[in-house]
């Protein structure tokens, strides 16, 4: 499950990435770049999506690296979260942010924490002679 888990987190993330570039799915409102007029993109965000769906299925190969990656993103995606509910229009200045998209990372982050520090991998049996 947390495997399968993952390799869904990971197609969002490369699908949300790769539409970002399709500016047939950008709406720009007020000077911001809206996928499917409602999350925040920019170039820079559109890569860290990229890359971090990437990560997400290489991390899909073993339940140790999926629970790694979910603690370690699911971490990072919850500070991003917190920081654009409180800065409101971009995180750390690096890229555009709004209500939907920080409410998005939230989410996502959240479902990440619960799967890396919340399931237990089962002890791997070992043979003795």
């Amino acid at each position: 499950m947390l495997r399968l888990s993952v390799v869904i987190i990971g197609l969002i993330f490369v699908a949300k990435g790769a539409l970002g570039f399709n500016s047939d799915y950008i709406t720009v409102v007020n000077g911001v770049a809206l996928l499917f007029e409602t999350f925040a993109v920019n170039d820079i965000i559109n890569w860290i999506h990229l890359l971090t769906g990437f990560a997400a299925l290489l991390a899909a190969a073993s339940d140790k690296t999926a629970k790694l990656f979910c603690q370690v993103f699911g971490v990072i995606y919850m500070i991003m979260a917190i920081i654009g509910f409180f800065q409101g229009t971009s995180i750390l200045g690096l890229f555009q942010t709004n209500i939907q998209t920080s409410l998005a990372n939230f989410i996502l982050g959240a479902m990440m924490v619960t799967l890396g520090f919340g399931i237990k991998l089962s002890p791997k049996a070992t043979v003795t002679n």
